[in-house]
């Protein structure tokens, strides 16, 4: 009885209600289920972004696991150069008629030429590269993409696409962005440098241009020549003792890979009509950390004729007065240098912004306000400032020599004996 009762009480509460009673309540219902949908939906598409992401790392971490393995037991891919641009204007020249035009109120051209140096590569994988071929790349375009290292999935901005990147459209959007998530992204041919078959000279010497600025402090001159690389190979981590190599590619993207790689070194010459050269500043990676001054008469430099020598380290690049082994980060960062390809650069003259002879259309990279890579250093503006050349003193380089024969047993061992003994003093830079 009590059932019935409840019933029709129902019925007559429901037979009560007006249409638009009914109408309210099913709206109201509607909006409920749509926003908890909404909400769902937010859920599921933060879960799908996060899943994407993870699974993006997850993804690099594994194809580089599997590089790594390739290339410890089958040896590193052989580099794929980019082919021979069909026609492309390159920037002149210390010897074009333009840039000595330029260049007469300053008289700089003829110490510059004098004192340029001459570098030999070691066994090297990621050759030099003129700024145009790593820039108006057809595969080259710039973009913005936040917070891009944690969130390789996350929107990205094409500021300007690929085969419309121009010198004067970089200067142009040098302010629309800032940081390392404003950067350019380039073709996979690109990070081995500029093609050899287009910079050898007769006597088979790679010319691929570097970059040079000047400026006068303190009662003296100080040139830097700079070095641009399309990529900075990562450091191979190699057992102790045994030299196994444990990890080549960039595993956790702890190794120092990274798109695009800009070295240099700085002359200081007193600022008089004679020019005398006094010290050399070896950057090695970082200005601030790494680098080190020698003076120009140091036995650590040597010549040919007025041009000192810089041996690059292979796959980094850092810059070094003589061949063998610098020891660094434990033992585990080491930079290797030797004399495999001898490099005798052309010369760019580039000028800061302020100066008259600034040229977006040839000089606009300079200026680029982010990096240079996803993964790429800040741009060459920098190298206008001297007080980066600071740098440590010499006695804290840790230098094993090469050995005399690889493979000959006794000479293998002092080679390593040496670096075992040097691993504990060869810390992380700066540190």
């Amino acid at each position: 009885m009590k059932k019935i009762i409840l019933i029709l009480g129902g019925m007559l509460f429901w037979h009560a209600l007006s249409q638009a009673d009914i109408q309210s309540v099913g709206d109201s219902i509607s909006r409920t289920a749509k926003k908890t949908g909404q909400k769902i939906a937010d859920v599921a598409q933060g879960v799908k972004g996060g899943a994407e992401a993870a699974l993006s790392k997850t993804q690099s971490a594994f194809d580089a696991g599997m590089q790594n393995v390739k290339n410890i037991f089958l040896g590193e891919p052989k580099p794929q150069f980019c082919p021979v641009p069909s026609q492309r204007a390159y920037a002149p020249t210390v010897n074009d008629p333009q840039s000595i035009a330029n260049d007469r109120s300053d008289d700089m051209i003829k110490t510059i030429k004098k004192y340029s140096p001459i570098l030999y590569l070691c066994n090297e994988r990621y050759y030099p590269i003129a700024v145009e071929d790593y820039f108006l790349h057809p595969e080259t375009q710039l973009v913005y993409q936040k917070n891009h290292k944690k969130n390789p999935s996350a929107p990205k901005e094409v500021v300007i696409p690929r085969g419309q990147v121009t010198m004067q459209g970089i200067y142009d959007k040098r302010d629309m962005h800032t940081g390392s998530d404003y950067f350019f992204e380039i073709g996979e041919c690109t990070k081995f440098g500029s093609n050899p078959q287009q910079f050898t000279d007769k006597k088979g010497n790679l010319t691929t241009p570097i970059y040079v600025t000047w400026q006068r402090r303190n009662g003296k001159i100080y040139i830097s020549y700079v070095f641009l690389y399309g990529f900075n190979g990562a450091y191979p981590i190699k057992a102790p003792v045994a030299d196994f190599p444990l990890l080549k590619g960039d595993i956790a993207g702890v190794q120092g890979a990274h798109e695009c790689d800009l070295e240099h070194i700085v002359l200081e010459l007193s600022d008089d009509k004679n020019r005398t050269l006094e010290r050399i500043f070896f950057a090695v990676h970082s200005a601030r950390v790494e680098g080190v001054w020698f003076p120009a008469h140091s036995k650590e430099i040597s010549y040919e004729g007025t041009h000192p020598i810089v041996h690059v380290a292979v796959n980094g690049h850092g810059s070094y007065p003589r061949a063998g082994t610098h020891v660094r980060i434990f033992g585990f960062g080491n930079d290797i240098t030797c004399k495999s390809k001898k490099w005798v650069p052309q010369l760019v003259l580039v000028y800061p912004e302020s100066d008259s002879r600034f040229d977006p259309k040839i000089m606009g990279w300079m200026y680029h306000s982010g990096v240079y890579g996803p993964r790429g250093v800040n741009s060459f503006s920098r190298f206008i400032h001297a007080e980066l050349f600071k740098g440590q003193s010499a006695d804290k380089v840790q230098f094993c020599p090469n050995p005399k024969n690889p493979k000959n047993t006794i000479d293998w061992a002092k080679y390593h004996g040496c670096i075992e003994s040097k691993r504990g003093k060869a810390g992380i830079p700066g540190k």
